[in-house]
């Protein structure tokens, strides 16, 4: 990376507000050359560099995005077999004479949770938020570099690099970019994004959208 070129991430809003409150490194940079068309400086960048954090709605819009994206009904599936054995115990206990009433309510109650299980997988928002909370983003602070052969994410415990032809699933909505290589959700806050920075994510990653 040229050294010359170094300029401090200070046209985003969202990190100037987050270097003020302390919720960011007060390092983190994006590169750009030295001339005056942000446009042409963009499409000619080495890296483009900026921090983020992930809160439990940009994680429940990404988890949406990706299981939307993902090939397959496995939702419709799992959703129809849970029903189907909540039916079936519910069922069984209620048939079968020989349980006394106590195992009866307790079949009952286990066919009433597959049956909830079920159904709650097409109201995912609570399902994800959930998942967020025992997940510990919350307040983790990681930097991103994405150039023309990737990008690699930086956290505090842990570190991806992903070339852009392992990226298996790619989409994005009102609130975040989403990236899925290796078994792994990479998801960008467009909060942390500027206009010309989103557009330069969508020219990298191959998103439609973007402008040639």
């Amino acid at each position: 990376m040229d050294s010359n070129s170094k300029k401090p991430h200070s046209d985003n809003p969202v990190s100037q507000e987050l270097r003020r409150k302390g919720r960011l490194d007060s390092t983190a940079r994006i590169s750009y050359p030295r001339i005056a068309n942000l446009g042409a400086s963009l499409r000619g960048l080495p890296f483009m560099q900026f921090a983020y954090e992930i809160s439990a709605v940009e994680f429940a819009a990404a988890q949406k995005l990706y299981h939307k994206l993902r090939p397959g009904r496995a939702r419709a599936n799992y959703a129809f077999i849970c029903v189907v054995t909540g039916l079936l115990l519910i069922f069984a206990a209620w048939s079968d004479r020989l349980l006394d009433w106590p195992s009866i309510f307790m079949f009952a109650a286990i066919g009433a949770w597959w049956i909830y299980s079920g159904i709650a997988t097409f109201f995912p928002d609570r399902i994800f938020r959930r998942a967020y909370r025992k997940s510990d983003l919350a307040g983790k602070k990681f930097n991103a570099n994405v150039h023309e052969d990737g990008f690699e994410v930086v956290g505090e415990l842990c570190s991806w690099r992903v070339q852009w032809p392992g990226i298996r699933l790619k989409g994005e909505n009102e609130r975040v970019f989403m990236l899925y290589s290796g078994g792994t959700v990479f998801m960008f806050g467009k909060r942390y994004l500027n206009d010309d920075q989103q557009q330069e994510l969508r020219r990298l990653s191959g998103l439609p959208g973007a402008h040639p």
